[in-house]
């Protein structure tokens, strides 16, 4: 029995402990990994909008020759398909010849189609001359999967990919972190963007009572931090406290919108989300996306009165783009707004004949109208512009919100 052991530092081990002799084949081709990457920077992200996608994204792999022979006139294939098995890119890829114990790359940047919203998957398939004497051809291919979100930017892959390695990152992962641990992911931004807030995916050792601040900041503040600082500063926009309902755990994600929206400038910022468990009393966690290795700055953590750190490859934060992701629909009992959509002039209809409080909000968050009415009555939107806008309408027994098209 054979034991491969090594110890780094801070306790840092592995081991491998599974060894085996076997007869090596004569032809063998492995694919170790297949890489999507938009970014083109080695950063895989679950979720994409389609203002971040560039003209080309960039598709890697790795092939190794287990077999002791030669294997020759290398290709790689490359088939992306949407989720309803339509093709959407089919390109081969020809690497070469390849020598007994030796290593070859794809590194393309593939020009896209424009893709619509949904869920792609992604066929890595390699093949050579000496295909038809492979001895283990199920290791031949590696299959991925991307999403197009137009509502959130997502790091991590939960929800898109097949298979997932999960962990989480809480308030019971580090000492003296219970209150002040601020999770972080990495986002970067292609153009111009409006970040309205961020999303955070719990674990279901979440309890209901705990509490959270989310957060957008520069890359500067997040990697130069002050020593011992007790907090990170100077957010470029920040939410106020949310609790952590117990409809949050059994919905198992988190939603909070900044106090104001976050117009930001192309190139790379950090989602943040603080965690306050008042001293692990309500734990909460958030999920790690550990299915696909990420460079080592994309997912990161804050201690109180310490440091940064690297931990995680993608930690469950994400860049809500779509202001209504974070806006309840709940009905408010007895009251309708119509016509949906309107030309200008949409009706109240309400049962309880008190004050009601009705504001008008557009998609960036602005008020562009606040009124009051006493029982029924009628809103005049003719003076604002054509498009869709959120209306709030609020009384003593409680408040709801609509999408609300003017036409």
């Amino acid at each position: 029995w054979v034991r491969f052991h090594w110890t780094g530092q801070y306790g840092y081990s592995w081991f491998v402990d599974d060894v085996s002799i076997v007869d090596q084949p004569s032809y063998d081709l492995v694919m170790n990994y297949g890489v999507i990457s938009h970014t083109g920077n080695g950063d895989e992200y679950g979720r994409v909008p389609q203002s971040q996608l560039g003209s080309t994204m960039n598709f890697g792999a790795e092939i190794f020759n287990f077999g002791v022979e030669a294997q020759t006139g290398l290709t790689v294939s490359l088939l992306v398909t949407d989720g309803g098995g339509n093709t959407v890119i089919d390109q081969d890829f020809p690497l070469g010849d390849i020598a007994p114990s030796a290593t070859a790359t794809l590194d393309e940047d593939v020009t896209l189609p424009t893709l619509a919203e949904g869920i792609y998957n992604v066929e890595f398939e390699v093949s050579s001359n000496e295909s038809a004497s492979e001895e283990v051809p199920e290791n031949n291919g590696v299959t991925r999967q991307f999403g197009i979100d137009n509502d959130v930017y997502a790091l991590d892959g939960i929800g898109v990919y097949d298979d997932n390695d999960l962990l989480g990152i809480g308030s019971e992962s580090f000492t003296g972190a219970a209150d002040g641990l601020e999770v972080m992911t990495y986002y970067q931004f292609a153009t111009n963007t409006t970040v309205h807030g961020v999303e955070a995916i719990l674990s279901t050792t979440t309890e209901a009572g705990s509490a959270v601040i989310v957060s957008l900041y520069d890359t500067t503040t997040v990697l130069n931090p002050p020593g011992s600082a007790p907090t990170l500063s100077n957010p470029i926009a920040q939410s106020d406290v949310l609790e952590v309902t117990q409809a949050d755990v059994d919905a198992g994600r988190i939603v909070g919108l900044f106090l104001s929206a976050a117009n930001i400038n192309a190139g790379g910022y950090y989602c943040t989300i603080r965690l306050l468990s008042q001293s692990n009393t309500y734990p909460i966690t958030i999920l790690d996306d550990n299915t696909v290795p990420q460079p080592g700055n994309d997912g990161l953590i804050f201690i109180p009165n310490d440091n940064v750190y690297g931990n995680g490859n993608a930690p469950a934060l994400r860049a809500i783009l779509n202001p209504t992701i974070g806006i309840s629909e709940s009905t408010l009992d007895g009251v309708s707004l119509f016509p949906n959509p309107t030309n200008g002039v949409l009706r109240l209809s309400t049962a309880y004949s008190g004050a009601h409080t009705v504001e008008v909000m557009d998609l960036l968050g602005a008020r562009v109208l606040n009124q009051r009415l006493l029982g029924n009555g009628t809103i005049d939107l003719s003076s604002v512009a054509k498009g869709i806008y959120l209306v709030r309408v609020s009384n003593s027994q409680g408040s709801m919100v609509q999408r609300v098209v003017r036409a």
